[in-house]
């Protein structure tokens, strides 16, 4: 994994980004030439909770459920139905009705 080619910037673009978040004290750079990594700096670390806290917590609720709710299609008598897209093959697949 590296910043360059998961960001697709140019050796240099991702040279001076490194070198500047080093400088700003958000990076610490270790190891020298191929063997060089970077890790995040106690300044990041507290940046980075000071941020996440500020966040509202995700909700735990079932994202397909959630989904299958969204596609729920009301039938007029109080009652839904889920719409289901099957094609051919697929209804040829089903099981038959005992």
């Amino acid at each position: 994994m590296s910043y360059r080619g998961d960001a697709d910037v140019s050796d240099q673009v991702a040279s001076r980004d490194l070198r500047l978040l080093v400088d700003a004290g958000l990076l610490e750079a270790r190891g020298e030439r191929r063997g060089r990594f970077y890790v995040r700096t106690p300044k990041l670390l507290e940046l980075d909770e000071r941020i996440r806290g500020q966040r509202q917590p995700k909700s735990l609720e079932d994202p397909f459920e959630l989904a299958a709710q969204a596609v729920e299609r009301p039938l007029g008598d109080g009652r839904h139905t889920r719409l289901m897209k099957l094609d051919s093959a697929a209804a040829e697949r089903r099981p038959q009705d005992v």
